[in-house]
């Protein structure tokens, strides 16, 4: 059994330090993985801005009427198919 002033000391430094190294990676990656889906780094950042400008001055446009939003034709869609999805990085810059 582990002395008392272990255990308070343990306590102290709060779960995260008193866990075994093992649970301690584990938080960290957590913690790690949270980060990167929680947080964008500023070229997400503004990218994201700009498709909301985007799509704001699109609503802009349909609400001043200069914009009409309609569903293809048959012809239309005959004339131009979905495309096919592109395998990953087909289309990625190369370096």
């Amino acid at each position: 059994m582990r002395s008392a002033a272990t255990q308070l000391f343990r306590a102290s430094i709060g779960p995260n330090l008193a866990a075994p190294p093992s649970a301690r990676a584990d938080i960290a990656l957590k913690r790690a993985s949270y980060w990167e889906q929680h947080m964008p780094g500023p070229i997400q950042l503004r990218q994201q801005e700009k498709h909301e400008q985007k799509l704001r001055d699109i609503r802009a446009q349909v609400a001043a009427g200069k914009l009409v939003i309609r569903r293809m034709t048959a012809e239309e869609r005959r004339r131009f198919p979905p495309r096919d999805p592109d395998p990953q990085g087909a289309r990625a810059k190369r370096r």
